[in-house]
């Protein structure tokens, strides 16, 4: 015996019986992935934390476009860090991806990197606007390995806690005019990296990596 109840614009049957409640508790969680577009994620203790969806998923990035993100991607990573650890590519990369959901910079990958690349020596990466070309081939292993990193940050496998939401850095050799407005938070081989502080922790930002839900997860195992 079975009715039909309306759940967030849904029809669920209402019905007695085991084979009953196996379809209600399936058409009911199809509902709740469908009405939000993605699982939510919450902490042992069942407090929600966010939804999590890759930034390929959240910049629509399929084909041709998926490709461009990729290659603009690991340009940033090859040309401005490949000379230092793998966690500091990866760091050179999540500041890429934390720019693109700021709202303060192109929400696009391609426009993040290449950003007034026609102001020569006056861009956001230094490479874009020196005027030279762009030699991808000259260590054939590290370009593999920022292409690599490049694709697992878009699928949302990187996330390194320590450089958090930072959008910004520089070689600890220079001193830029703009540090005095930043908040210091890690530094990896020869990069510092800072966040504006007028901006915030950034802990409204978008969750875009599975290694940001496993630390948020933590943070709310550990809360008292």
């Amino acid at each position: 015996m079975s009715r039909t109840r309306f759940a967030g614009g849904f029809a669920v049957p209402f019905c007695l019986g085991v084979a009953c409640a196996f379809l209600t508790a399936g058409l009911l969680s199809f509902q709740m992935l469908s009405a939000e577009g993605a699982p939510t994620v919450a902490g042992a203790d069942g407090e929600h934390i966010s939804k999590f969806r890759s930034p390929a998923e959240r910049l629509h990035l399929v084909g041709k476009p998926r490709e461009r993100a990729e290659r603009c991607l690991a340009d940033a990573v090859y040309f401005e860090s490949r000379g230092e650890p793998v966690s500091g590519q990866k760091a050179v990369a999540q500041v890429v991806i934390n720019r693109v959901f700021s709202g303060r910079y192109p929400r696009d990958v391609c426009g993040v990197v290449y950003q007034n690349a026609f102001r020569h020596l006056a861009c956001q990466f230094t490479f874009a606007c020196t005027g030279k070309r762009l030699n991808r081939g000259g260590e054939p292993s590290m370009w593999e390995r920022a292409t690599r990193i490049a694709k697992d940050v878009l699928d949302g496998k990187i996330w390194l806690s320590e450089i958090g939401h930072a959008t910004h850095y520089h070689a600890r050799y220079v001193r830029p005019y703009w540090v005095r407005s930043m908040a210091k938070l890690y530094r990896v081989g020869v990069h510092i990296f800072y966040r504006p502080r007028a901006w915030g922790s950034g802990s409204d930002s978008p969750v875009w990596s599975t290694e940001q839900v496993n630390a948020k997860s933590a943070a709310v195992v550990r809360k008292p």
